[in-house]
């Protein structure tokens, strides 16, 4: 099995006139010696074929070996619970990527020789596929502790770095005196979301029970190479998230999975650019996204406010569309690459709306108009206009269909859940986050964004929802909503009767959060090292505390219906025609 992991970054300081930045990190240059160019993995051996678009500057490239530090403890330590298994796991690259611009991406790649430890256990194709899901979440969920400055972060589990590598690129990038807190960077580096390419040698295991999607692609089929995507299912902590992932299946010694660096010296030049392909149009087609959130934002901490750096980023966006546009790249076809793409990222709410991103195209065809006539440029506009008419078909789909946000706590999942099924059957999209949230998905940013983008909130409204800080943002942003914008619907569903019957609750339930939060300071004043973590959570449950009395005497005075066991299906009805109404 070889592994890569892709955390992309986007830097909003390439929109300042005085960015105060570096182009790249003062880390050192990938490549064996110092001198080689890498690309993903191995050497470049040849340069032939021209590129176009923001990725074209590999001597951006760096070695991040030090800042991915890939550890744990005891039995969760990489080199005890990988790399000393059966299937040897290696680390072949840790590499950090930046175009000089808006977009920066850290890789991580590692391998094994999985596919021949399992063929030897002669399983079914059932248990086949469970032990490869298994053994990518190890990979996924392995200890990491990211390097910011000259200090080591707390553990996170690998796939949850991306806010780690933030820091640590904005730190490494960042002139002038450092102060090295991640509340000074302010937003103006986010972390999006990562992408997995999983490679399997497909002669030695059987994946006939994994639900893959079929990708067809000419040139591989003659090459014994199979393409699939997928998304992977874990959990951390009480969150459950989906990463998108691609499967490269490939049989014959030609294309062997490589397990050590030399492998990579007779290595496939068909998966080569495939992989190159496929990590390429991730990264275009979150900066598409971003930067159309930048041209329909609002929010004066990121509106574009002169017209020399508005031009800036159409040029840059510009050379994106034409990469994306193109109908070969690395001499291999991307259209099905990227439809299949698009489609995958469907799911990933951006902060702007439909309406605001017919918008921004609408503005950013004007600026094309003034360019002159040149094969390129008239491509890029029809994949503008493409796009344009896609949304309007989008939009005028979405204004059919009823979508319903479900905002519960953890431990009321079963009964989320049942509701859930329940719109289902009434032909009414749902959106929750046990099986919607992608990977790199801020928690805040999922929540705001689904309450935005459907027609309706129904909160699980229970005791354990009450001493949730997630919960008690996710209703308080319902209710304001709500305020702003009258056709959205906030219904509160309550499954106890604690709130309604205690009138001492608000009294109780503040002592109780009290104690938390004190809890946290002690905790905060121990830690050695950044405390961003239970900054968070301090800070959540401090809004929980303020917004408690003001969200009991909402919900003590405004229509709230019963589902309480014996009430449910009674009520279900209610439900229905509140969100139809």
């Amino acid at each position: 099995m070889f592994i890569t992991i892709q955390f992309p970054l986007f830097d909003y300081r390439y929109m300042k006139a005085d960015p105060r930045r570096t182009e790249k990190p003062n880390w050192s240059d990938a490549g064996r010696n110092g001198n080689n160019r890498v690309r993903y993995f191995g050497e470049i051996f040849d340069r032939k074929t021209p590129y176009l678009g923001p990725w074209d500057d590999e001597k951006k490239y760096c070695n991040a070996k030090s800042v991915i530090n890939l550890c744990g403890l005891g039995d969760k330590e990489f080199y005890k619970s990988l790399y000393s298994s059966p299937p040897q796991s290696r680390i072949l690259f840790r590499r950090f990527q930046s175009d000089g611009k808006c977009m920066a991406k850290f890789e991580v790649g590692l391998n094994d020789s999985f596919e021949y430890s399992l063929s030897q256990k002669k399983l079914n194709p059932e248990s086949s596929a469970t032990a490869i899901y298994e053994q990518i979440t190890k990979y996924l969920l392995c200890p990491a502790k990211i390097k910011v400055g000259n200090k080591l972060m707390p553990f996170s589990p690998l796939i949850n770095s991306g806010n780690f590598l933030k820091d640590a690129y904005y730190w490494a990038t960042a002139k002038g005196k450092k102060s090295f807190d991640p509340k000074d960077i302010n937003n103006e580096v986010i972390s999006c979301e990562p992408v997995l390419l999983v490679q399997l040698d497909t002669s030695k295991i059987d994946i006939s029970s994994m639900h893959f999607e079929k990708v067809e692609m000419p040139g591989l089929a003659e090459n014994k190479i199979k393409l699939y995507c997928q998304y992977i299912p874990f959990n951390i902590n009480d969150k459950n998230y989906n990463l998108k992932t691609w499967f490269i299946c490939s049989e014959g010694k030609d294309n062997a999975n490589p397990i050590l660096p030399n492998d990579f010296e007779n290595y496939s030049n068909t998966i080569r650019y495939l992989r190159i392909n496929l990590l390429r149009i991730h990264t275009e087609i979150i900066l598409q996204k971003k930067l159309l959130e930048v041209f329909s934002s609002v929010n004066d901490t990121f509106k574009i406010k002169d017209e020399a750096t508005k031009e800036r980023l159409y040029f840059y966006l510009h050379k994106i569309w034409l990469n994306l546009s193109s109908i070969k790249r690395n001499t291999q076809p991307q259209q099905q690459l990227i439809a299949t793409t698009f489609r995958l990222n469907e799911s990933y709410f951006g902060a702007s709306g439909i309406d605001e991103q017919l918008l921004a195209l609408k503005d950013f065809s004007e600026w094309l108009k003034d360019l002159k006539v040149t094969p390129e440029n008239e491509q890029v506009k029809k994949y503008v206009g493409d796009n344009s008419a896609a949304l309007e078909i989008k939009k005028a789909d979405a204004a059919k269909e009823i979508s319903v946000f479900i905002s519960y706590n953890h431990n009321d999942g079963e009964m989320a859940e049942l509701i859930k099924q329940k719109l289902a059957n009434e032909k009414i999209n749902v959106i929750l986050d046990s099986d919607t949230m992608l990977a790199g998905t801020a928690i805040n940013d999922f929540i705001t964004a689904s309450i935005k983008n459907t027609n309706a909130t129904v909160s699980i409204i229970s005791n354990n929802s009450l001493n949730s800080g997630w919960v008690s943002i996710e209703t308080v942003n319902a209710i304001s909503f709500k305020t702003f914008f009258p056709e959205k619907k906030f219904i509160p569903c309550y499954t106890d009767k604690i709130f309604l019957e205690n009138e001492f609750f608000v009294d109780d339930t503040q002592k109780a959060i009290d104690k938390k939060i004190e809890d946290l300071k002690i905790r905060i004043q121990q830690r050695q090292g950044d405390s961003s973590d239970l900054d968070e959570k301090k800070k959540r449950l401090i809004a929980l505390r303020n917004n408690l009395p003001g969200l009991i005497n909402y919900l003590n005075n405004n229509f709230c219906l019963d589902f309480t066991p014996p009430k449910l299906e009674s009520n279900f009805a209610a439900l229905l025609k509140a969100i139809k109404s």
